[in-house]
This record gives structure tokens, sequence and C-alpha cells, in this order.
């Protein structure tokens, strides 16, 4: 199968294999492709995802960028965050529409097993924190009521709300 790439000249990118007649108009890709594809956008601005960008990547700077989630009542709503750059002081991340909208999962660091997780209907918010490198990286799905989050992190988090690198550089929390 062929690969076809395509650039709308916004920091937006898609890939994905063609499966029968693709028809682009404008910058605007339509017809029928398969749901291997990925779209990756770079986030310079705090806003609300929309379940149509489910499966997309998006790339996040340390400038407190928040996305907001959608309503999980759709199971399989998907999407992958990176951080672009390191996470010094200022935070990125994700939150609930809802604060009952919980957030559970683990993030992992690979500099000595440090840890993040939620496993309690009270975090709404999952984050990039201080100590988060370039190209760490979150995915987060809907079961349908929930959000569940799967993440790895180069390292421990520096952060001074939490005993110093005892979480990853990917935290979970109150929005």
């Amino acid at each position: 199968m062929p690969i076809f790439v395509a650039s709308a000249g916004t920091g937006i990118l898609r890939s994905f294999r063609v499966f029968g007649t693709q028809q682009v108009s404008g910058n605007v890709l339509t017809g029928r492709y398969s749901g291997s594809y990925s779209t990756f956008e770079r986030i310079d601005a705090s806003r609300t995802l929309t379940v149509a960008e489910s499966g997309h990547t998006f790339l996040l700077s340390k400038n407190n960028k928040v996305m907001t989630l959608p309503s999980p009542d759709q199971a399989g709503i998907y999407y992958k965050f990176i951080a672009r750059q390191n996470f010094d002081a200022l935070h990125s991340g994700v939150k609930s529409a809802a604060t009952e909208d919980y957030i559970y999962g683990t993030a992992v660091a690979a500099d000595g097993g440090k840890v993040s997780s939620s496993f309690t209907p009270s975090n709404n918010c999952c984050s990039f924190t201080t100590g988060s490198k370039v190209g760490d990286s979150f995915e987060i799905i809907s079961q349908g009521s929930s959000w569940f989050v799967t993440g790895q992190c180069h390292s421990g988090s520096t952060a001074t709300t939490a005993p110093e690198g005892q979480l990853a550089g990917i935290t979970f929390h109150d929005g």
C-alpha cells in the first residue's frame, strides 16, 4: 500500500496508508483512509479537543498549555501527547471537561523506576511537569466513562510539590 503524506503548512502533518481514492480539496483531506493514520499538531494555545480529533498526536510546549478533553462517554476516543521541549518550570497537559470524568493510569520514568499513578477517583488532570524532557509522552484513551493513561518519560520529577524525585516527570493531579 502506498503511504500518502500531506501538510497544510500549519504544522499539521498527516501520513496514512491509502485504501481507495483520496480526494484533496484545498488543505482539507476528504475521503476514506485507514485508522492507522496519525496527525501531528504543534500546540501553541490551550484549547478543547474534539472527538473528531481522536487518533491525533499533539506536541506540547512548556508554556502552561491545557488541552481540555471531551466527555469520555464514547469508548475508544484516543489521543497522544509528546513533550516538544524540556520542562523546567511551567507545566502542560490535559484535563477532563468535568471533574467527575476521572483520569486513571501510570507513567514510568526510565532513570530509576520513578512512577506516577492514579488509581482512585480523584484526579482529572495529567501533565508534563518539572523534569519532563523532550520526547516524553503519554497516551490517553476512553473506556466509555473515564480516561486511562499510559506514559513514559526520561526522568523523575523535580517538582517541589511532591517529594523530589519520587514521581515520574508526568504527574496526575486535580485541576
